[in-house]
């Protein structure tokens, strides 16, 4: 039997990790992305990034702006240029919706002292789990609640806010300045 051996040399795949300075926002937000290796060959590892399939960057350093929201996936394609071993990297990006607040309120033209105003959350987005009111010119008051009412003592313009947020903490305001108007009834006594 004649046999022959035969030394066999395995080189290392390339790998390494991706930062990203965000990874988890409401949009729109940038992140920065830096390519970090601990290997010996990290000078010769070429990198290539695609985003969602359609985007690509190259280069250890990028940037991208997220600007839709989503789930974006960053696949990273690494080649040591040396022995051209090649390996593949996946990162996921959350890009959360930011809500659109709004409101109603009934009536709308209200009188001082008389008419309880009601105020209804029409807001719009993805798991809101939070609602403000703020009546600013009126001691203060606040509501959690998604309708609440006012009872506005003095005629005149008052600014009411609604902030809302999502389960991600991504948040939007909207101010409108409700018109209380004068009570021009006349008592005359019948007697």
């Amino acid at each position: 039997r004649n046999s022959t051996l035969t030394g066999i040399q395995l080189d290392p795949l390339p790998k390494g990790n991706l930062l990203g300075t965000v990874m988890d926002a409401c949009v729109p937000f940038s992140s920065e992305f830096k390519f970090i290796s601990d290997s010996s060959s990290a000078a010769q590892i070429k990198t290539e990034w695609t985003i969602n399939s359609t985007v690509t960057k190259s280069g250890k350093k990028f940037s991208y702006d997220f600007r839709i929201p989503g789930e974006y996936v960053i696949v990273g394609h690494l080649t040591d240029t040396a022995t051209t071993c090649k390996n593949s990297l996946t990162y996921t990006v959350q890009a959360h919706e930011v809500p659109v607040a709004d409101f109603n309120y009934s009536p709308e033209h209200p009188v001082e002292n008389m008419d309880e105003v009601v105020f209804s959350n029409t807001s719009s987005g993805a798991e809101l789990s939070l609602c403000n009111w703020y009546f600013i010119s009126n001691d203060g008051y606040r509501s959690s609640q998604n309708t609440t009412s006012y009872l506005f003592s003095d005629a005149g313009n008052y600014p009411v806010a609604l902030l809302v947020k999502n389960k991600w903490n991504c948040a939007d305001t909207i101010v409108k300045t409700i018109k209380v108007e004068t009570d021009f009834n006349v008592y005359v006594p019948n007697a």
